[in-house]
């Protein structure tokens, strides 16, 4: 590094203190105008306000839609551009908490569905598909061999079982566990269940179904959301509670569906089809699943593909990275 150029770095980081530095003076200045409205620690509150005064972004751009860092800036700066990428499923629980968004790139149109019936404003949404799952494909697609009949995507938490607002949800997934199990326990279809916290209690929870001394009983964990994907590419149909995942199989074109026995719309549309199952009869379940089991992927597809492309939108056909990028270009200009 050259001399003059070290001094330059020097010279510029000095003068982003002194602006960062005299920024947090104007914010104790004009503090009554900004408001803590997410409970952030007043550390990182005022951190954030007197960043945003400092550097005057014209865009502000999150891959976390539901963050409480982000909601606390769109709520404080409604003069900027705030443009939010779907990062998972959405309950009604989640998106209760979001506030407003300029442009907001989704799954699908489901989404829409979604604000529109919670009253949430928006300036535009853009079903895009699933951002992540479309850079997964482009680095490397994994192979597609079967090594397990069922691939189960644990949505436990040690946290739900004390909560009384989601115990329905808990429930759910007991009977889900229940039904796979018996299914499982009973036969030589192999199930891959890949653990949500990795923990010994998560762990424990599925003992009580399933019988793990039996050599078609795989419990996986997974060290990050990357590796997930190896695992529905190596199973014939793909099964969650209400896992984002499940409609990202989808949008790879593979065989997956939900079980959700809530008897409500909070986590999932209400309607029995073949991507959401609602039925806790063990012999329809059965008959739903052979018959799933029993179709080709493209025989899945065709059935399915309107809701599908609901649900998840084509990522092979419209890259999200490219709409937007093009969307950014536009703003930059």
């Amino acid at each position: 590094r050259s001399p003059s150029r070290g001094l330059g770095d020097v010279y510029k980081r000095q003068k982003l203190n002194l602006g960062f530095i005299l920024n947090v003076i104007y914010y104790f200045v004009i503090q009554n105008k900004f408001k803590n409205k997410f409970n952030l620690s007043f550390k990182n509150f005022v951190y954030l306000i007197c960043l945003v005064l400092n550097e005057k972004p014209k865009i502000i751009l999150t891959i976390n839609d539901v963050s409480l860092v982000y909601q606390t800036l769109v709520f404080n700066f409604p003069n900027i551009k705030c443009l939010a990428i779907q990062n998972g499923n959405k309950t009604r629980k989640d998106l209760r908490k979001i506030i407003n968004h300029d442009i907001y790139f989704t799954y699908g149109d489901y989404e829409k569905k979604l604000f529109k019936s919670l009253n949430i404003k928006y300036n535009k949404i853009i079903p895009v598909g699933s951002f992540y799952a479309q850079k997964i494909k482009d680095i490397k697609l994994p192979k597609r061999k079967n090594l397990y009949d069922i691939c189960m995507i644990s949505q436990y938490q040690q946290s739900h079982t004390k909560e009384k607002k989601i115990y329905s949800m808990i429930k759910s997934i007991e009977t889900m566990s229940m039904l796979l199990s018996k299914l499982v326990n009973n036969s030589k279809l192999k199930i891959c269940i890949i653990l949500r916290e990795n923990s010994k209690e998560e762990i424990n929870f599925y003992k009580q179904y399933f019988d793990i001394n039996k050599k078609n009983i795989f419990f996986i964990r997974t060290p990050n959301n990357k590796s997930c994907y190896k695992y529905l590419f190596q199973s014939e149909i793909c099964i969650s509670f209400y896992s984002s995942l499940i409609k990202e199989a989808l949008g790879f074109r593979r065989k997956a569906f939900f079980m959700d026995f809530t008897k409500r719309n909070f986590f999932n549309e209400k309607e029995k089809s073949l991507i959401i199952y609602r039925n806790n009869s063990f012999i329809n379940f059965k008959k739903f699943f052979n018959k799933i089991y029993n179709m080709t992927e493209e025989e899945f597809f065709k059935k399915n593909s309107k809701k599908i492309h609901f649900y998840m939108s084509n990522f092979y056909l419209n890259k999200p990275n490219t709409i937007i990028n093009k969307l950014l270009e536009v703003n930059n200009e």
